[in-house]
């Protein structure tokens, strides 16, 4: 990921990701963290699996149930 497209966090809970970029550029409301968790723990280091147990471990069964049943845009497979 380009560094000037990397995850930041905004006063108030949210989550801005994509820069400044106009049409890239998105935030995220993240009241209880676990977006930031997730963004973080997403490094290339972890496979799908293994970053959401440590979520499911961390939040509860929320952070799995999240992951499972989620759509790909790119490839359009439910995981």
């Amino acid at each position: 990921m380009k560094s000037e497209h990397r995850p930041y966090r905004l006063d108030g809970g949210a989550i801005r990701i994509g820069g400044d970029t106009y049409g890239i550029a998105a935030e995220i409301d993240d009241p209880e963290g676990w977006v930031w968790a997730a963004l973080q723990l997403m490094d290339g280091s972890r496979d799908p699996d293994a970053i959401a147990t440590l979520l499911s471990d961390r939040f509860g069964s929320d952070g799995l149930g999240l992951y499972r049943g989620c759509r790909c845009r790119h490839t359009g497979r439910t995981q």
